[in-house]
């Protein structure tokens, strides 16, 4: 018992520092403090690099130290790794603490997969590994711990990992488990070169597929609102996780990892195809994905141990060591680097990745994975990278899975309205039209109009104008006939989803003074996430020009508002969400997506405040907000009152005392 116990514990402990902390919290640590072109790819290259380059010494590790002593040595560095990023604030110190981290799991990874017949008999592998990957994925998707800010999951996982180091310690004494038997089912080609090659590619297109598909779905406000928003949600994906992880150890256990395999790819593209209705079947998207994703991940952990080290076959180390340094890495990579642009899944991503695994999967069956491995390992990273300039050019194709990278640029003439009802076809222009309907009949026009004038300050607040003829194309045209609240034409670049959802309930929350009626009513049935959908489609395709508007904004050479005035300003407009002491505490903060900064005590994260232009960046900041975040710009303070705003920030700064 004490056995099982050690190494669940090791399972548990190294996927919930993997999925709250790798694949989430520290992503969304790096989008709010990093923000020069190529950063994002900088530090999550070197995680990937770390973590192929790390899982292949941790096979040479194994053939020299103990399994406990590389599974203890990695939970230590990934702590280290968890604490550097907690207090990260510059690009230099992300890229060493990514790096850290890929090199941490991939000790980890490679050390467990490779011993865990220390801590389980080998008959029943496959239901012990599903356990421990289980209550992982269960406690991740807890609400209380899921819906934290980033900061505080980077804590979690510290602590999970700390928790990983000591019970990994004490697993010396129990033996390595190498002389036991195979388990009865155990395919003997499966960990055989080309038996082998064919279940590590089945495996990259699993994880390939996953990590586009959770990366498209995290950044998608509207997608995320589908599958990971709500404590019912949150509940159900936490039981779906638990319960398809069992059922794919067990699966493991009766012989059918190919079949598993087969069935995780079926959920995950059924999961994905599901967000695409416009009706009730897009709430099963997240179980389905769920589903997907335990199965294949207690495949991962138990695959490598199954198989003994008989004459013949490659060594455990080794078929860990591969495993994931090309499915695990390789495939997450090239994942999320796909997908980094793009606010679908496309359906070309489902096509190859069931290609692959349908392929691989009757071919090794028939031929015993020969020919058909060969020709996987030579096309499998070939297709997907030809295939990506077709999804992108697919972008405005009605038939195919609503595919819009993210930068695309249609120019200031071009209508929200027309988008909506012109692609014909896309569930998410479905769901806007659904909003718009909601928007006409809550009778939003009579406060707020959807024209900015050219050549007017409505361009500087309100952001780039479109033509008149274009809007009056849209059935019924939303210019407005007069403007008691701002103008919304270009509000999804000015507003996030969650800021825009808190105005929505509580107006007076987020705008002190607002004459605007709650409408809370609308959230109890999915009229108030349709309107969200329609409202975060405003201005969607002028993000860039409206980017290139804030860079161009000089304020006038004029005195500043005094500094009980800029503190009276502060409490009123920013305290909300800073706090009134700028720790970033206000009432708002745990509603918000990403945790307000600590004006106090952490530097800006989108410019050097020791700059020259320091003081120009601020103001820019607090006039214009940052688009893509929940910071909301303040569109009609003066300029007096932006560089007096300026001036009180930098009283309240105490990290640039003494520098």
């Amino acid at each position: 018992m004490r056995r099982m116990l050690l190494g669940v514990i090791a399972v548990a402990a190294t996927y919930f520092y993997f999925l709250i902390f790798a694949q989430f919290a520290f992503l969304k640590l790096l989008e709010a403090a990093v923000v020069e072109p190529g950063a994002f790819d900088r530090v999550m290259g070197a995680m990937g690099l770390c973590g192929l380059l790390g899982s292949l010494a941790a096979a040479k590790l194994l053939g020299r130290h103990a399994g406990f002593r590389v599974l203890t040595a990695g939970f230590v560095l990934a702590v280290v790794a968890a604490c550097g990023a907690a207090v990260a604030s510059s690009e230099l110190i992300f890229i060493a603490c990514s790096g850290l981290i890929g090199l941490s799991l991939a000790l980890i990874t490679v050390s467990l997969a490779a011993s865990l017949t220390t801590y389980f008999a080998v008959r029943h592998l496959g239901l012990a590994a599903g356990v421990g990957t289980g209550i992982a994925y269960f406690i991740c998707n807890v609400p209380s711990v899921f819906s934290v800010d980033a900061k505080m999951q980077t804590w979690m996982a510290a602590v999970a990992a700390s928790i990983g180091a000591v019970f990994s310690s004490r697993s010396r004494s129990l033996p390595e488990g190498e002389g036991q038997e195979d388990a009865p089912t155990a395919q003997p080609s499966d960990y055989q070169l080309f038996g082998f090659g064919a279940v590590v590619l089945v495996f990259l297109a699993l994880v390939w597929l996953d990590s586009a598909a959770f990366y498209v779905i995290q950044q998608s406000g509207e997608l995320r609102s589908l599958t990971w928003h709500g404590s019912v949600r949150l509940w159900l994906n936490a039981v779906v996780h638990l319960v398809a992880a069992l059922i794919g150890g067990l699966l493991l256990d009766w012989g059918k990892l190919r079949e598993t395999q087969l069935l995780a790819f079926l959920l995950l593209a059924a999961g994905v195809l599901a967000l695409e209705f416009a009706s009730d079947v897009r709430h099963l998207s997240g179980p389905l994905y769920c589903a997907g994703v335990s199965l294949y991940s207690t495949l991962l952990v138990a695959f490598p141990s199954r198989g003994g080290n008989r004459s013949g076959r490659i060594e455990r180390r080794w078929r860990a060591a591969v495993l994931y340094a090309v499915a695990g890495w390789f495939g997450s990579a090239m994942g999320i680097g796909m997908a980094k642009d793009l606010e679908r899944v496309p359906l070309l991503f489902l096509v190859v990745a069931g290609a692959v695994t349908f392929g691989l999967t009757v071919h090794h069956r028939l031929l015993r994975g020969r020919i058909s491995a060969s020709l996987g390992v030579l096309l499998f990273p070939v297709v997907p990278l030809s295939v990506t300039d077709a999804c992108f050019a697919a972008a405005g194709d009605s038939t195919s899975l609503a595919v819009v990278p993210r930068s695309t640029e249609r120019g200031a003439n071009a209508s929200p309205e027309s988008d909506s009802e012109h692609v014909g076809g896309s569930a998410l222009d479905a769901l806007i039209v659904k909003g718009r309907e909601v928007y006409i009949a809550e009778g939003c026009i009579h406060c707020h109009s959807q024209y900015v004038r050219p050549n007017t300050r409505d361009v500087e607040m309100w952001g780039p104008y479109i033509a008149p003829e274009e809007i009056l194309r849209a059935r019924p045209p939303l210019i407005g006939n007069r403007r008691s609240g701002p103008d919304l034409l270009n509000i999804g670049n000015r507003r996030s989803r969650d800021w825009l959802q808190i105005h929505l309930i509580e107006p007076r929350a987020t705008q002190p003074g607002s004459t605007m009626p709650s409408y809370e009513y609308l959230f109890a049935d999915e009229r108030g996430e349709r309107l969200l959908d329609y409202l975060q489609s405003l201005g969607r395709n002028t993000m860039q020009e409206r980017l290139q508007q804030v860079q161009r904004w000089r304020p006038k050479d004029i005195a500043p508002i005094s500094a009980s005035e800029a503190r009276d300003l502060f409490l009123d407009g920013c305290a909300a969400c800073h706090g009134a002491s700028g720790r970033g505490d206000g009432p708002l903060a745990s509603r918000l997506y990403l945790r307000p900064r600590n004006l106090v005590e952490e530097p800006p994260r989108t410019f050097d405040w020791r700059s020259p232009e320091a003081d120009l960046a601020y103001a820019r900041l607090i006039k214009f907000g940052v688009p893509g975040s929940s910071m909301p710009g303040h569109e009609y303070y003066e300029d007096e009152e932006v560089l007096g705003l300026v001036r009180y920030l930098r009283t309240l700064a105490q990290y640039q005392h003494g520098n």
